[in-house]
């Protein structure tokens, strides 16, 4: 054994070190195996590594996986560890010579015999002991990896970091990488991070998956924001941000994932198969039952099997991602996609709702008070619209068609369509096309709202979504509806064309899914509307029939939630325009930021026309000096 080892170290040394290096600074990417099963990936020069040598017979399960999802990092077995630090003194040449200074940060789990934050139930508090040189820390380094380590929370517990200073900068398991002097004539700062493994059983090495799949993003982060910092301080890289810092690469493995959750995604339409098709035969029905008794709704077959489609849901293996932002963006999407094909399946039965409740949330008792208090408060003005005429489906459509033709000309690449339909009432948006009830029938005061509500904002952002990498941006990330439908309203209100009727609407959903949940019946719910709060037959039924399809579907509660918390973000400080890139959720926006950065996406070609008037510009000032949702109509 010890000359074949010796054996692959000389080829590997000879043939390899130097072609690596090479194609390392070439700005191609380097991905490449390497003895023993171990692996180095730089997907372009950085002055900075991350390193893990594995030790014999695998005796540290799950921590290599802590760095494989770095942009910059190498895993080496520790049997070959003859070439290890020739080629990690290699590459630290070279990537000095590029940047001025390199650091290596080299990660191992303590000894879980020895750690008294390990137990075997997975409820322990996470630790780091970092080491560096006594005689030339990189200090500011070192403290930001203190500070941003000792944020990591796992199990309700703040992680407990240590430093300790001195020539032993790796695990006593190895020997150094790069000797001291060494280093200093390099310009190479070595760190060594020890990890306490709370994501695995201390007695039998069981790793603990979904922990550890926790720990990684967080470290992760806290890695990064120790190589920025070393960056800014030491070398003449000079990147804008630590999120930055992540992988670029997607990979062929990341790529097939995206694509067959997008497939899955594309096969069923959720919402259309929630949608009753016999809406006006369910209202004549309803008014000759003198609204004394719930209507019967019919809905489309379904195209597909939700019991075959889950079984190609969880053959994709997304256990292959190392990237754990995209792991994690993969897994919220599964379970999403997962949920909805049951409610499918459950469809106009009791279990229904529940589905609806999990993909949704919760409505909590405040943002009910506020929806009541809205009804209240707006006057009920029927006749606001009336003076000011109507389109038909079809005058409506040649409107649509002019705002299509508009983006059409910025971006020829837009593929999506106008249709007028049968099956459907009001309008619809789905897999980016515009669908229009060949019966609706849009006031005139409102076709400047509509058109910025589906096209400007539900059109506009699937278009944005389907030219990037990463299809999940226009399939729709998980929980999406919220903050899409709170960013189409605001819309409304920019181009002036939020009414009170229409906020007294979006308010009367609330308090129908309410009802709905509280249990009460189709009839009830109805009469809520039409005696307490003022509402027409008609429109009282419209909002109740959403409101109680497939058994329950509390969905349009979203709207008026997704505007409130619209408002709050704009207050904050938050920029709209980056909102646009596709359908994303509110607590996404972080990690679409940071793929942004990582130039795993890319540049939206479109951008609401709406935001170019003046006057849209006036009024999302007074939205970022806070107002609250009843100042939009006052």
């Amino acid at each position: 054994m010890p000359d074949k080892i010796s054996s692959i170290t000389e080829s590997f040394s000879a043939k390899t070190i130097n072609s690596l290096c090479k194609r390392l600074l070439a700005n191609d990417g380097l991905t490449e195996s390497l003895p023993g099963n171990g692996s180095i990936h730089n997907d372009r020069p950085l002055p900075f590594i991350g390193v893990f040598r594995r030790p014999p017979n695998n005796g540290d399960p799950g921590t290599e996986k802590l760095i494989s999802g770095e942009a910059s990092y190498l895993i080496a077995d520790s049997q070959f560890d003859d070439y290890t630090p020739t080629l990690v003194r290699a590459l630290a040449k070279e990537l000095t010579r590029k940047f001025n200074a390199v650091l290596i940060v080299e990660i191992w789990a303590a000894d879980p015999l020895q750690g008294e934050n390990n137990h075997s139930d997975g409820g322990c508090r996470p630790g780091f002991t970092i080491l560096t040189s006594r005689n030339r820390p990189p200090s500011k380094t070192i403290e930001a990896l203190v500070k941003s380590l000792e944020a990591v929370k796992i199990n309700k517990q703040k992680a407990e970091v240590k430093v300790t200073y001195g020539e032993n900068r790796c695990s006593c398991r190895t020997t150094p990488l790069i000797q001291h002097r060494e280093a200093r004539k390099l310009n190479c700062f070595v760190i060594g991070i020890e990890i306490a493994p709370i994501y695995r059983d201390s007695k039998t090495g069981e790793v603990f998956p979904v922990l550890l799949r926790l720990f990684q993003r967080r470290f992760a982060h806290a890695l990064r924001r120790g190589f920025f910092e070393f960056s800014r301080s030491h070398t003449t890289f000079r990147p804008g941000n630590y999120l930055a810092l992540g992988k670029r690469t997607l990979g062929k493995e990341v790529l097939t994932i995206d694509r067959k959750l997008a497939e899955i995604s594309n096969s069923f339409d959720f919402l259309l198969q929630a949608t009753p098709v016999n809406m006006k035969d369910a209202w004549d029905s309803f008014v000759r039952l003198r609204y004394k008794r719930k209507p019967v709704f019919y809905y489309r077959p379904l195209p597909i099997d939700p019991a075959f489609v889950k079984l190609k849901l969880y053959k994709i293996i997304l256990e292959r991602v190392e990237d754990p932002t995209l792991a994690h963006l993969f897994r919220l999407k599964r379970r999403e996609l997962d949920r909805q094909l049951t409610m499918m399946e459950d469809l106009e039965t009791d279990r229904f709702l529940f589905g609806g409740l999990q993909l949704y949330g919760k409505l909590d008792d405040g943002f009910i008070d506020t929806a009541k208090n809205l009804l209240l408060r707006i006057p009920n003005d029927k006749s606001s619209n009336s003076d000011k005429g109507s389109l038909d489906a079809n005058e409506f459509a040649r409107k649509a068609e002019e705002e299509f033709d508009y983006y059409r000309g910025l971006y020829p690449g837009m593929s999506t369509r106008i249709e007028i339909r049968e099956d459907i009432i009001g309008l619809m948006v789905s897999h980016g096309n515009l669908l229009i009830g060949h019966q609706t029938t849009i006031p005139a005061s409102r076709v400047n709202a509509l058109l910025a509500h589906e096209v400007g904002t539900h059109v506009l952002t699937w278009v944005n979504g389907k030219v990037q990498p990463f299809q999940q941006l226009y399939t729709g990330l998980p929980g999406y509806d919220e903050l899409q439908e709170g960013l189409a309203v605001l819309a409304e209100f920019l181009v002036d064309g939020l009414s009170g009727s229409r906020l007294r609407l979006l308010a009367a959903r609330v308090v129908a899914a309410n009802s709905l949940v509280d249990g009460s019946s189709f009839v009830d719910s109805f009469q809520e509307l039409v005696e307490i709060y003022q509402f027409d037959k008609k429109t009282a039924f419209t909002v109740t029939s959403r409101i109680f399809r497939g058994g329950g579907l509390i969905k349009d509660a979203v709207y008026l939630r997704g505007l409130i918390k619209i408002l709050e973000y704009v207050k904050n400080g938050g920029n709209i325009e980056p909102l646009y890139i596709g359908k994303i959720a509110a607590e996404h926006v972080l990690m679409v930021n940071e793929l942004r950065l990582r130039k795993v996406l890319v540049p939206a070609p479109l951008r609401p026309r709406f935001l170019d008037d003046p006057l849209v510009k006036t009024r999302l000032d007074r939205v970022r000096s806070g107002i609250s949702v009843l100042d939009l109509v006052s």
